[in-house]
């Protein structure tokens, strides 16, 4: 179950770089916001699944058109990092 989760926050971080080019489609990226939100409420015991929240209100704004040069960055290798690292 935990990979599961993993290889979805790799395809978010993925899916957010696609975003902040305009590559991504949206519905897969409101979908993976989703997916976000539902996680980081879901353990918000933890403090990390606050920064899920946080990535997934970033997935929001890049849907609606806010573009960064280098912000996009933190949370898209934040997402990946933590994916890669639920296989260890």
């Amino acid at each position: 179950m935990i990979q599961v989760l993993g290889v979805l926050d790799i395809l978010a971080g993925i899916w957010l770089v696609l975003l902040n080019y305009d590559l991504g489609g949206t519905s897969i990226g409101g979908l993976l916001a989703g997916y976000l939100f539902i996680k980081g409420i879901f353990f918000r015991d933890n403090v990390m699944s606050y920064v899920d929240i946080v990535c997934g209100i970033f997935i929001i704004l890049l849907m609606f058109g806010m573009h960064t040069k280098l912000i996009y960055l933190i949370p898209a290798i934040y997402l990946v990092q933590k994916g890669i690292m639920s296989f260890f």
